[in-house]
């Protein structure tokens, strides 16, 4: 009996009927009482996915376009940073010329300045060489008048006819010496017109002189007389040479005479 019903099972899963244990009682003999119906269809089964269905991309909001929008922003980022550091560098470099612009207007005012200055100081230099050489020639026409006068005052002063004559031919002798002397100084540009008025002065103090001496020779008191009015005359010239010297440099001159 039960083989029966082991084999009516298997026969029933081989033809395709319905699955099922000869045991279960909805598959077996009907029991007492039971109508005999037939079994509705059964509903198709729909096996579900292992996992969801993906959704269609949608553009702009995938991975991708998240990674692009980054870069796109980082893009943006640098260019904005090298017009950044263009424009600084623009700056930078005009400010640069204009530092340089206002360095070189300096540098070209002082080196104007540092010109006049030094010109100044030339000149400056040059004043004080022309002094120097005036200074230098005013003594040497001191020292070299000095003797020549003192011998021209003790001249005056004789007590008799040689001892004038031997004094004046002494002066006379120590105003060629004089002479000498300042022929061998430098003559400086500003004393030119007074050291030839002071020679002059000398040439006619000393002609004076001589002719004194020949008059004393000769007993001629005339000649002697013109003789002393032309020696008053050279002193005055010669007094007024000096002052011109002085004059020319700016001092007041001697305060003795040189009569």
């Amino acid at each position: 009996m039960r083989h029966g019903i082991q084999g009516e099972a298997a026969l029933g899963q081989w033809s395709g009927g319905p699955l099922g244990s000869p045991y279960n009682r909805g598959s077996g003999a009907l029991g007492a009482g039971a109508t005999s119906t037939t079994e509705p269809p059964a509903a198709p089964v729909t096996l579900a996915p292992p996992y969801p269905p993906s959704r269609p991309p949608s553009y702009g909001t995938g991975p991708g376009s998240n990674g692009m929008r980054v870069i796109q922003l980082a893009a943006g980022l640098v260019a904005a940073l090298l017009l950044v550091a263009v424009i600084g560098l623009a700056i930078a470099y005009t400010g640069a010329r204009s530092r340089l612009a206002s360095t070189r207007s300096a540098l070209a005012a002082s080196r104007a300045q540092l010109r006049s200055v030094q010109g100044a100081l030339s000149g400056d230099t040059r004043a004080l060489q022309t002094e120097q050489a005036v200074g230098t020639y005013m003594r040497g026409v001191r020292d070299a008048l000095t003797p020549a006068l003192a011998a021209y005052r003790a001249s005056g002063s004789a007590s008799s006819a040689s001892a004038a004559r031997a004094d004046d031919e002494q002066a006379i002798a120590a105003l060629t010496s004089a002479k000498q002397k300042m022929s061998a100084l430098t003559l400086p540009d500003p004393l030119r017109s007074a050291d030839g008025d002071i020679r002059a002065a000398m040439d006619a103090l000393a002609g004076g002189l001589q002719t004194e001496v020949t008059a004393i020779g000769a007993g001629d008191l005339a000649a002697l007389d013109a003789a002393v009015t032309a020696e008053d005359g050279a002193l005055d010239h010669l007094q007024t040479a000096l002052g011109e010297m002085y004059a020319a440099v700016g001092t007041a001159g001697p305060a003795s005479s040189t009569s």
